[in-house]
């Protein structure tokens, strides 16, 4: 299913929307009968992928995969040091560390990144954090953090990358 996203009825500025079966293997639409690509990496060469908590785990492994495939990555995160080892490894990538809850940066960050970049093809909301606690023994300052971590961070990062987008009329973001 495919919704436009600048207004309803308008012909540019799609993106797909993918539902995910939660019965059966991720990677096939029942319905359809067909393999559905959620991530396709065979169209990543010579993109613009920006890719949050990119310094380890899950985004440090799909950077030098991107890489692998000929992306051009913007690799984020807080630690410096961790994210230059990432870049060494995929050649021309930049690396822009921020703190992804200081939503007040965010907008300079974007204009930055867009700048640098020609443009983000794909924005990877990656960054989160988790608790492992009982309800009754986790603080509510916890769950502030982990909203604002985890949803008010890609948002806002979707905020800023989207209209651009919509303008070219393609784009992915793709949110873990």
């Amino acid at each position: 299913m495919e919704r436009d996203l600048a207004r309803p009825g308008a012909g540019a500025g799609r993106a797909a929307v993918v539902v995910l079966d939660l019965v059966g293997p991720p990677d096939v639409d029942r319905r359809a009968g067909r393999r559905l690509e959620l991530f396709p990496m065979s169209d990543v060469a010579g993109k613009a992928i920006w890719i949050t908590g990119a310094s380890a785990g899950i985004g440090k492994g799909l950077a030098l995969a991107l890489a692998a495939k000929g992306a051009r990555l913007v690799l984020s995160g807080r630690n410096q040091a961790a994210l230059e080892e990432v870049a060494a490894q995929c050649p021309g990538s930049i690396v822009e560390a921020f703190e992804v809850t200081d939503l007040d940066s965010l907008p300079a960050i974007a204009a930055r990144v867009a700048a640098a970049t020609g443009g983000v093809d794909w924005l990877v909301n990656n960054a989160g954090i988790s608790q492992r606690s009982l309800a009754l023994d986790t603080e509510f300052p916890v769950y502030r953090t982990l909203m604002e971590v985890d949803f008010f961070a890609p948002l806002r990062l979707t905020q800023l990358v989207l209209p651009a987008m919509v303008q070219r009329g393609s784009g992915r973001i793709i949110n873990n």
